[in-house]
């Protein structure tokens, strides 16, 4: 079973986020009989698929599992935070079994767990014992009917009918079996409706049964007239009528039926809904990471080829080679397309794994906390998606501990009971954003400055806005009291440097008692981009174009001082100057005309010196490796036309 070990880890992987997503949903809804069922369903195949990889503890667990599941859609048990949790433990034990078996180590048995689930399952199984024994006369009916049966029983019960359950006896004297069971039927349908009949009506007629027979009957007659009717029968050895406990229909299922009518569209003729569910069989297969990441680079490497080549071509002025070279320049930007959106993963990938952690986080702080996603289909390169995980449980986590106040805090300022944080992601240029916003109390400036003076940090001239963007210091918090959600300044810092690695940027906003907003904005992708290359002192760098607004050629005396600082005069607006060749650590060029590149990083704005520039370039991102990773104010390196070597800055970290 080995080749098929892949595929199970990674099913495995979506069953699990899928009952996750769904035992949420019961929770807030818990009649809700379709979410239910889905759960029962994703549980089955999560059990079978465990127990043909031969992992039985896995299955042990999952069937366990079930049976708790089958109490609550027998309405046996009652879904509350309690039994939530159970299951929330049973998912989380399940996905570290999945890791053990992914690190090589097999699944691994739970005993304490399997036991809590036993004894829950039990002591349900005694209490509807006793619930049996109060109502002797009554039978359940999801004991003896099937769906379509439960639901005529149910039907029949909203128009005041009873439901019963008929056993007869006919006299072993009796001739014809078939004709006395005939009687019985007839004088039963013309008060009512048989619903089920053991065995069938058709093997009755046929006589092929002994001489006991089993009705399912709806009537509006008590059960004392039930039994008159078949009393007045001969040849009848026994008869025992009990009256079948029903209950009644779950409103969301009518609810459900009515949007499906409401919303119902005329339906497609028969050739056209084969011919469409045709085209969407087989339109995906999985491919391996490595794989589609040696694509990636071949493609990478064709880019610096046709760059040479167009090089040669400019140089050499070859003409027959033009034309040529066209079509190879169309079909490269065609497959660098291509591998881009092979690459490219929606979003929903990383923020469905924080409605369950949303819901642990502030029932552990004892807050009410909604959260609302948006823009969950939106799609960033693999690689992004893969490192922005922990930087967005930071943000959660603090949003929620930091920010949304208790529920006595909220009602005190005349809010909502209930804090709400945003998670918002949208496409906008080349760039991705997203955004982490709640309704809470807020980030005070003055509490941060005098964090910031008890560190003996200078934060005179700052405005408010700069010394809210304190807390990505480092070891920088101003939660007073440490806890396990947060308060050891060990996140916000965390999470600048990751987003930096990523190419991006992370800038906060935040009002006193209005909340806060945290927007991170990175690259679509971390290959192939566009950029200027701009030259130091003969040095030449890249800079990545989605960070340049405006290049000017300029004179040492358009710059001017502002507080000890260099400024410049961009759309009345000063502008902090920086000076590449000084923080490279490169000798100035003794030419007097510049160049100011002027970088928007976030909402600010940044004038960078150089000496000039050398045009705009398509170029790949090549790793430093480990030895020069983090090393200056880079993020990479690419290989140009002519076969140098430029470094590509890290414009994030220049501008901090």
């Amino acid at each position: 079973m080995e080749k098929y070990l892949t595929l199970f880890i990674e099913e495995s992987k979506e069953n699990l986020q899928k009952l996750n997503d769904e035992i949420l949903k019961v929770e807030q809804d818990p009649e809700d009989i379709d979410t239910m069922n889905e759960i029962f369903r994703v549980a089955h195949t999560l059990k079978g698929m465990s127990g043909t990889m031969g992992f039985p503890n896995m299955e042990e667990l999952t069937h366990r599992m079930e049976n708790i599941l089958e109490l609550f859609r027998s309405e046996q048990l009652k879904v509350n935070s309690d039994t939530i949790d159970m299951l929330f433990e049973c998912l989380d034990t399940l996905s570290d079994m999945v890791d053990n078996i992914i690190e090589g180590e097999g699944d691994f048995r739970n005993d304490s767990l399997m036991d809590k689930l036993d004894k829950i399952a039990e002591g349900n199984v005694e209490k509807e014992k006793d619930v049996s024994k109060k109502a002797e006369d009554e039978v359940a009916a999801t004991e003896v009917l099937d769906q379509y049966e439960l639901s005529v029983a149910q039907r029949a019960k909203g128009m005041d009918y009873n439901t019963y359950k008929i056993d007869i006896t006919i006299a072993s004297s009796c001739l014809i079996k078939s004709a006395r069971a005939y009687m019985i039927i007839k004088r039963l349908e013309e008060n009512g409706e048989i619903i089920k009949s053991i065995p069938s009506i058709e093997e009755i007629e046929d006589e092929e049964f002994d001489y006991d027979i089993e009705l399912f009957y709806v009537s509006k007659l008590d059960t004392e007239e039930v039994e008159n009717l078949i009393d007045k029968i001969s040849e009848i050895e026994k008869v025992s009528v009990e009256q079948i406990k029903v209950k009644d229909k779950p409103k969301n299922v009518k609810t459900d039926n009515k949007k499906k009518n409401k919303g119902k569209k005329k339906p497609k003729k028969k050739n056209e809904k084969q011919v469409s569910d045709k085209v969407k069989i087989n339109q995906s297969i999985r491919v391996s990471l490595d794989k589609l990441d040696n694509f990636m680079n071949l493609v990478s490497e064709l880019v610096i080829h046709r760059t040479r080549i167009e090089d040669i071509s400019s140089a050499y002025k070859i003409n027959d080679l033009n034309e040529t070279l066209e079509q190879v320049n169309r079909i490269t930007t065609n497959l660098q397309d291509l591998v881009l959106q092979m690459r490219m993963v929606p979003i929903d990938t990383v923020f469905n794994r924080f409605p369950r952690m949303v819901r642990d986080v502030s029932n552990q702080l004892g807050k009410k906390v909604e959260l609302i996603i948006k823009g969950q289909e939106t799609e960033l390169d693999r690689t992004v998606i893969t490192e922005l995980g922990d930087p967005m449980v930071h943000l959660i986590r603090n949003a929620i501990d930091h920010g949304i106040e208790t529920e006595e805090e909220r009602i005190a300022d005349g809010k909502d009971p209930a804090g709400t944080v945003k998670m918002i992601a949208y496409q906008e240029g080349n760039k991705g954003i997203i955004k982490i916003e709640d309704d809470g109390k807020g980030i005070d400036p003055d509490k941060i400055k005098e964090k910031c003076i008890e560190k003996n940090i200078d934060v005179e001239g700052l405005d408010d806005d700069q010394i809210v963007r304190m807390i990505f210091n480092q070891g920088f918090s101003t939660n007073d009291e440490v806890t396990n959600i947060s308060g050891r300044g060990v996140g916000m810092d965390v999470v600048k440097r990751k987003i930096s690695n990523l190419g991006g940027n992370i800038d906060v906003k935040s009002e006193v008692g209005n909340g806060s907003t945290f927007t991170i904005e990175l690259p679509l992708t971390l290959s192939i981009i566009k950029s200027i290359l701009v030259c130091v002192d003969n040095e030449n760098f890249a800079i990545p174009l989605e960070f340049i607004e405006k290049i000017i050629d300029v004179k040492e005396e358009d710059i001017k001082m502002s507080y000890n600082d260099e400024v410049y005069m961009y759309n009345n607006e000063a502008v902090p100057v920086i000076r590449l060749n000084e923080k490279l650590d490169i000798d100035e060029d003794d030419t007097k005309e510049k160049v100011m590149v002027i970088l928007k990083v976030g909402q600010r704005k940044y004038a960078l010196m150089v000496d000039k520039i050398e045009g705009e370039k398509e170029i790949v991102i090549k790793d430093l490796g480990n030895s020069l990773k983090g090393a200056g104010y880079y993020i990479g390196a690419t290989i140009l036309g002519d076969g140098n070597v430029t470094l590509i800055l890290d414009v994030p970290k220049l501008t901090t």
